[in-house]
C-alpha cells in the first residue's frame, strides 16, 4: 500500500519515516512536518529536494534557560561530528537533546496546515513569496549551510523552510 500511495499522491505530508523514502521512486514532492532535528550523522542521505520539497521543524525548548533555542544554539547541541556513533546518527542527537534538557516541541496542526496549503498552491502555479519570506529563507540558510559545510559527513534536510513557519518563529534565525 506504501508502494501504491507514494505512486499515485499528489504529493506526500509525513514525518520523517520510512515511508517517505518510496515517493523518491515517483519523485512525488514532499511536505516534512515535525523534523525531529536539523542535522544527523552516519545514517545514509536524505532524498530531498529544496527546488521540490518542503519542511518544518520540531521547536526545542530548553528547560534550563526555559525558552525556545534559535537555530545556531541548537547546531552547537547537535554537533555529534567528533564522536563515535552508538546507534545512528539520529540516536545521537536525540541523546544530546536528553543530556542538555532540550524537549522538542511538536508542529501544530496549524503550521502543518500552512504548509501543506503552501505546497498545494506551489503545484497549482499560485505561491506566492515576499521579499521578506526569501530574506527569512537566507536567514535560515546562512546558519546551517555553514555548519554542514564544515562538517562533510553531515546529513540534512535539504528543504525550503514552511514559509508561514519561518515567519511565525523569527526568534529561530536570531
Amino acid at each position: 500500500m506504501d508502494f501504491y500511495l507514494a505512486k499515485h499522491c499528489k504529493f506526500y505530508v509525513g514525518d520523517h519515516s520510512g515511508a517517505m523514502f518510496f515517493t523518491v521512486y515517483w519523485e512525488r514532492p514532499m511536505v516534512m512536518v515535525n523534523l525531529p532535528n536539523f542535522t544527523g550523522f552516519y545514517d545514509g542521505t536524505f532524498p530531498f529536494d529544496p527546488k521540490r520539497d518542503l519542511g518544518i521543524y520540531h521547536k526545542f525548548y530548553s528547560k534550563r534557560k526555559k525558552r525556545l533555542l534559535n537555530l545556531s544554539e541548537i547546531l552547537r547541541i547537535e554537533d555529534c561530528s567528533h564522536e563515535k556513533p552508538i546507534y545512528s546518527g539520529n540516536v545521537n542527537v536525540m541523546m544530546k537533546y536528553y543530556e542538555n534538557d532540550i524537549v522538542p516541541i511538536a508542529n501544530t496542526e496549524d503550521e502543518i496546515l500552512a504548509v501543506t496549503q503552501e505546497m498545494e498552491d506551489r503545484l497549482q502555479g499560485n505561491v506566492t513569496y515576499t521579499e521578506e519570506d526569501e530574506h527569512l529563507q537566507e536567514a535560515f540558510w546562512s546558519i546551517l549551510r555553514p555548519y554542514v559545510d564544515a562538517r562533510p559527513e553531515v546529513l540534512f534536510y535539504d528543504v525550503r523552510v514552511g514559509r508561514d513557519f519561518l515567519r511565525q518563529n523569527l526568534w529561530m534565525t536570531k
